[in-house]
């Protein structure tokens, strides 16, 4: 019987662990070496902290430092155009020289023999790096170190970004296709399953969770370009739409852990943590504030502006609970309605 509740434990504790399995993004981009570098891999927080990824990694380091002077110069670089720099260098001198300007001409000719050490000097040292890196790398194949990569990868794949969210729970990834413009984000789980499919331009979840312990993510799609049109969904982390309804836009309410929604149709009204539209009247805006600037510890609150008056809105039942007017200086005068201050 002991043995069989030990198990019974045991079992409960791998479930659990596995419910909080993290996401780490691990930038990969040296490996694939092709024009839509940089790419990111999404990991498990336990394959990344683990001694198989570190040596994985320590490979690719040294892959990667050993092709690190592969790629064509730019003038940005140690080594650049050297060709066509001495050659202008060499055309101002012999112009300077024409011109009779022989303290220029001078100038430009230390300046070049300077240069030209220089070049020396870098050229002995990048293939001493090069030597080196190569023969530290020996053996190394980017494919393989690739595919090793992608074998380990959640998800199975590489994203053109992705960055980690609620906490690690979760990952945007965006991919990129032919023509750069057309790209789309998307949400995945810690298990791979694309909960939210990409095909927005932008996703924001909250890094904290509202009160069930759940996060809400607002998608954004671009309708027009010409006239700055946008639709925002908004979803539950899992994936399910936390309302039918769309947006012409959105605002992060910070501090109260709402947001703000712009109505299709005109007006703004507000969202709760779990996606749902509170209010029952539409505002000219919305937005937060504090009881006092001077000492904000004593509460946020959010308020709309509507027929010239700033109303204070419950969070809970999004509700009018109170009137609040700017007044000269770094106070406000807030009044609440008689029992309705939720301080």
């Amino acid at each position: 019987m002991r043995r069989f509740f030990l198990s019974l434990f045991f079992a409960l504790v791998a479930i659990v662990a596995g419910a909080q399995e993290r996401l780490v993004v691990q930038g990969v981009g040296e490996l694939v070496g092709d024009d839509f570098a940089p790419r990111y891999a999404v990991l498990t927080e336990k394959y990344y902290n683990s001694m198989e990824w570190m040596a994985l990694n320590e490979k690719i380091d040294r892959y990667i430092s050993a092709h690190a002077f592969d790629t064509e110069v730019t003038e940005d670089d140690p080594l650049f155009d050297w060709k066509a720099y001495i050659a202008n260098m060499e055309e101002a001198i012999e112009n300077f020289t024409k011109e009779g300007n022989e303290e220029m001409a001078r100038a430009y000719r230390e300046s070049l023999e300077e240069a030209k050490k220089y070049k020396e000097e870098m050229e002995q040292m990048v293939g001493t790096i090069k030597a080196e890196a190569a023969e530290n790398a020996e053996g190394l194949d980017r494919q393989e170190l690739l595919d090793e990569v992608l074998k380990h990868a959640v998800g199975g794949r590489l994203w053109y970004f992705a960055q980690a969210y609620g906490d690690g729970r979760y990952a945007a990834v965006r991919e990129i296709f032919i023509d750069e413009e057309e790209n789309a984000v998307g949400l995945m789980d810690a298990q791979g399953k694309m909960v939210i499919p990409a095909r927005y331009e932008s996703l924001y979840m909250r890094d904290y969770p509202n009160a069930d312990g759940k996060c809400v993510v607002l998608a954004y799609k671009e309708i027009s370009r010409e006239s700055d049109q946008w639709e925002v969904s908004v979803f539950r982390e899992d994936g399910t739409l936390a309302t039918p309804q769309t947006f012409a836009g959105a605002k992060i309410l910070d501090q109260v852990e709402l947001f703000s929604v712009h109505f299709r149709d005109g007006g703004w009204g507000v969202v709760d943590g779990s996606g749902r539209v509170i209010t029952q009247r539409k505002y000219k805006k919305i937005d937060w504030n504090s009881n006092n600037l001077l000492s904000p510890s004593q509460g946020y609150f959010v308020y709309g502006e509507r027929d010239g008056v700033n109303y204070i809105i419950s969070p809970t039942d999004g509700s009018e609970i109170g009137t609040f007017k700017f007044v000269a200086g770094e106070s406000h005068e807030v009044n609440y309605y008689p029992g309705k201050d939720p301080r």
